[in-house]
């Protein structure tokens, strides 16, 4: 197929024949075949590229997957979040329902794309029991006779 310039009385390529081929690389290589002078010309004025990253490697699909992977619910950055939530909960006095509200959920997903959101049943089991024993183990500590004298 030829474009038909209406100023011109001559035909001009548009690459090939064959839509999947019409691009501008097979323009440049006419170009540089046919008309080397003005290729010589337009090459070395090249506009930069528009965007910054084409110079970038493209990512492998394992990389993209990624990318929006949720976290492992036992990984330390899903257990920091959940402890971080749970605290919040405790400080605040809020209810465990919390977690289901509609605003709650995409502030959190926006937030932390990765992290998997749970259910008020698990933090009311089971990280508040983890912090529960913590909080306990702690202050057994503090109240052993190493700590806190004989007096107790």
């Amino acid at each position: 197929m030829k474009c038909v310039l209406l100023c011109a009385v001559q035909s001009v390529s548009q690459g090939s024949d064959v839509v999947g081929k019409k691009n501008t690389t097979n323009l440049w290589h006419h170009l540089k075949r046919k008309h080397e002078e003005e290729y010589k010309k337009i090459s070395s004025a090249k506009l930069p590229r528009k965007h910054p990253h084409d110079n970038a490697a493209q990512k492998t699909v394992i990389e993209m997957f990624d990318k929006v992977k949720k976290w492992q619910d036992n990984e330390s950055r899903s257990t920091t979040t959940d402890r971080l939530i749970l605290e919040m909960i405790a400080t605040d006095n809020l209810p465990f329902t919390i977690v289901q509200n509609i605003g709650f959920q995409p502030l959190i997903s926006k937030l932390e794309p990765w992290y998997n959101i749970k259910s008020e049943k698990f933090y009311q089991t089971e990280v508040l029991h983890q912090i529960y024993r913590q909080v306990c183990d702690k202050i057994m500590v503090m109240l052993s006779e190493e700590n806190a004298g004989p007096a107790i």
